[in-house]
């Protein structure tokens, strides 16, 4: 008995079907949901290789793919991430089991994307993080999320004390300017800062212009242990986004204090004036203060609880739109 009871528990199982980098962001042995690679490879010549073969539409999928195939006619509903091969992904589950239900779930501003349009006539349902793409694209709500479970194991590791007062990471997409404004305002209240600028297009510099120094790139274990080691997280967003990026969240989880540019955060639940500081809003005599303070708890269980990934799962499981 027990044995058909584990059995009807895995066959009814959320398929999330992602392209893992060596980031290693998703735990592939995870409780609440079957999670896949979609690729056996991601080298430069299988890469090519699996692009004619979607493109051609041939027979042979199964030597690129991994074993999601022979997992989808057992799981609740597959999720598949906004990666570039998406539309294909979702064509292949489409011919093999129409009535499956998909979810395509736009981890990323559309923007920076897969055009909305290229799932016309396809069997799946449209999902976002970023209230402003759900309206405009009549897409349905769900929240950013961080997977708890890689966030423990890392706070678990790391000293107690603070490495630094402030750390940001991330590529340099315009934003090595808003980076040179936050490290003289740094400098001048003595705070101090790690800033993990990545060169956007690999063209062999050192920095740019505004005198900020490029970095190599951090593996996601790395950027775990830095904001776990920092008082103060950095997020910088594109111009317009409204929908929650990473940082954020793993503040949230790590209790760390956040300094961010975008002002609709103000608009979330968990917002806080005591927690976070908004670039262009908040007077910059108050930083040293705001960096120096304690972390205000308040209502913390709830809100890690409503961003966590397991959540996420069960909005999707409900069919629940935020909006």
């Amino acid at each position: 008995m027990k044995i058909i009871w584990k059995v009807g528990l895995l066959m009814n199982k959320q398929l999330i079907l992602i392209v893992q980098t060596e980031n290693n962001y998703f735990p592939l042995d995870y409780q609440y949901a079957d999670i896949c690679n979609i690729f056996k490879s991601e080298n430069k010549i299988f890469r090519y290789i699996r692009k004619i073969i979607l493109k051609l539409d041939l027979p042979i999928k199964n030597i690129i793919f991994t074993d999601w195939i022979k997992k989808i006619a057992g799981s609740k509903e597959v999720i598949v991430f906004d990666t570039g091969n998406a539309v294909e992904i979702v064509k292949y589950i489409n011919k093999r089991y129409p009535n499956k239900r998909i979810i395509l779930w736009y981890w990323n501003p559309v923007i920076r994307t897969i055009k909305p349009e290229k799932f016309k006539g396809l069997n799946c349902e449209m999902w976002t993080f970023d209230p402003v793409d759900a309206k405009k694209f009549n897409m349905k709500l769900n929240t950013q999320f961080f997977i708890e479970e890689n966030l423990k194991t890392t706070s678990s590791k790391v000293k107690s004390r603070s490495n630094c007062d402030v750390f940001y990471v991330g590529v340099d997409k315009d934003r090595a300017k808003l980076l040179a404004v936050l490290k003289k305002q740094f400098d001048e209240n003595k705070i101090s800062y790690d800033f993990n600028l990545v060169e956007y297009n690999n063209s062999g510099l050192h920095s740019n212009k505004y005198d900020i120094p490029y970095k190599k790139p951090l593996s996601y274990e790395e950027v775990k242990e830095k904001c776990a080691s920092s008082k103060v997280i950095v997020d910088l967003v594109a111009d317009g986004q409204t929908g929650l990026t990473l940082r954020p969240l793993e503040a949230l989880c790590l209790k760390k204090k956040l300094i961010t540019n975008m002002k609709s955060i103000k608009k979330y639940d968990f917002y806080n004036p005591q927690n976070i500081f908004i670039i262009g809003e908040d007077k910059e005599n108050r930083l040293s203060e705001f960096v120096s303070s304690n972390y205000d708890e308040t209502n913390y269980d709830i809100y890690k609880n409503e961003y966590s990934f397991k959540q996420w799962l069960e909005r999707f499981d409900k069919n629940e739109n935020i909006s």
